[in-house]
């Protein structure tokens, strides 16, 4: 059984194999079942035992796995509900595709503790701005612009790795909307990591041997 479970599902259907057998063995099976669920591994006191309980075991197999499933689905929203509630930018590209939820969490642990919360209030104000819009009107996280502004704000993160000028490419090509304006290139894509594409951009770049620029513009 899964962790914490307590309880597991018994089939009204199974009425008639418990029917078909002896109570004695009826009574051996129970106790089988009940040693099972709870991770005891039974060794089967007997034949009968033994093959009658193989089918009442997938099924009991079958039904872990939805339930474990349930729980993980669970875990993944009680994650994204905290990401949301302390770093709504993050949050929003998770919901948009751009990173996934395990890289914004790992970008969240590695911002700076040991500024205030007010500082911290003050650096992200910008885009908390469009986070509250995108927030307080459903309509607004459809327009492409506040979309367009996350994608650049995720890149700021890899300011001391890559030139800015690679960054500001990377961006132009990449948030360039698609003709009905309602979505950019890299949100048509099927998978994305940006860490993944920023590497491949900046292979692709030094294979042509682009020289670093000296002066660069903000980006």
């Amino acid at each position: 059984m899964a962790k914490d479970k307590k309880a597991f599902i018994v089939y009204s259907n199974w009425e008639q194999t418990f029917e078909n057998l002896t109570d004695e063995e009826a009574g051996r099976l129970i106790k089988h079942l009940f040693r099972y669920v709870n991770d005891r591994e039974p060794v089967a006191p007997d034949r009968i035992t033994e093959i009658v309980f193989e089918p009442l075991k997938a099924v009991i197999k079958v039904d872990l796995k939805k339930y474990e499933k349930v729980i993980e689905n669970k875990s993944y929203q009680g994650r994204l509900g905290n990401l949301k509630r302390w770093h709504n930018d993050l949050f929003l590209l998770v919901e948009n595709n751009t990173i996934s939820l395990d890289e914004a969490e790992n970008k969240a642990l590695n911002r700076k503790t040991s500024v205030s919360d007010k500082n911290i209030a003050v650096a992200i104000k910008p885009l908390q701005n469009i986070a509250d819009n995108v927030n307080d009107n459903d309509n607004v996280i459809n327009k492409i612009e506040a979309r367009s502004q996350i994608f650049k704000d995720s890149l700021l993160d890899f300011k001391n790795k890559y030139q800015v000028n690679m960054l500001k490419e990377f961006y132009n090509y990449w948030t360039e909307p698609n003709q009905s304006k309602t979505k950019m290139r890299f949100e048509l894509e099927k998978t994305w990591s940006l860490d993944r594409r920023l590497e491949t951009w900046a292979k692709r770049e030094n294979s042509f041997n682009v020289k670093p620029q000296i002066k660069q513009d903000r980006l």
